[in-house]
């Protein structure tokens, strides 16, 4: 479990800012299925008003990676077009939702007729099923052939795939592997249409970009409290359910996030 929501205690080091029993989101490395967690200072995010609690601990570390992804990495910007792999998962439909918050044209790519529809839901223009069309053209067709400006991608399975889609200055932001396979890039295909890929690991800003974490954190939870920007398709359960629920994610039974509540 990556991240967590409580009412501060009150007293821990380096928690200025926070009062007793104020809603606080937070980063973990492990124990978030507990009655109690322990975070660093630095990752511990006031949570505003008018946001939920389901919300904020659903998006923090997908909406907060996606965000990261898109604008720290890809830098994109309004107009640009955004290919998403695995746009049914936690940090895909999270990549949909802030791309199009941002002014993003995306195109969602998943598995299934119901996750497409939830990446449409969030924000998706066009919608590319990649069990039954080909990536890279499907991706073309989709904008009239010229290809996309961005691609986020934690899966990794249809990485160079997906990378042939890439338009001239195109970005190719790796992060994850949740298919199993790690993206292969070639020489040649970075220096044709002047291309870069990246990696983007939420360890490196927790570590060493501590105040472009939080302010990627920060405009989040804003863009989620006024309905700037979609929520997570979340699902809720019982802290007894957390078996099944991590079960569920190892077969990819997953659209959104899973929270439990305690």
């Amino acid at each position: 479990l990556f991240s967590s929501l409580a009412r501060c205690p009150g007293g821990g080091a380096g928690l200025e800012g926070f009062g007793v029993g104020d809603a606080v989101a937070a980063l973990l490395y492990d124990g978030g299925y507990a009655e109690r967690a322990t975070a660093l200072a630095t990752e511990c995010f006031p949570v505003p008003e008018g946001l939920s609690a389901e919300v904020a601990a659903g998006a923090l570390s997908v909406y907060l990676t996606a965000h990261i992804c898109l604008t720290w990495e890809a830098r994109l910007a309004a107009g640009e077009r955004v290919l998403v792999l695995g746009a049914g998962s936690g940090v895909g439909l999270a990549a949909v939702a802030v791309a199009a918050t941002l002014g993003g044209e995306v195109v969602a790519a998943a598995s299934s007729t119901e996750k497409l529809a939830t990446a449409e839901a969030a924000g998706a223009k066009h919608l590319l099923n990649y069990r039954e069309q080909d990536l890279r053209e499907a991706t073309l067709a989709a904008t009239g052939g010229s290809g996309v400006d961005v691609v986020v991608d934690p899966v990794g399975a249809q990485g160079e795939e997906a990378f042939r889609t890439l338009d001239w200055g195109g970005r190719y932001v790796v992060a994850g592997f949740a298919g199993g396979a790690v993206p292969q890039f070639k020489g040649n295909h970075l220096l044709i249409k002047n291309r870069s890929a990246v990696g983007m690991v939420l360890m490196h800003y927790r570590g060493r970009q501590v105040e472009r974490m939080q302010q990627s954190v920060a405009e989040v939870f804003a863009m989620l409290a006024d309905g700037r920007l979609a929520p997570p398709a979340i699902e809720t359960g019982s802290l007894a359910e957390g078996p099944r629920f991590l079960q569920r994610v190892l077969d990819r039974d997953v659209v959104g996030k899973f929270v439990l509540l305690v």
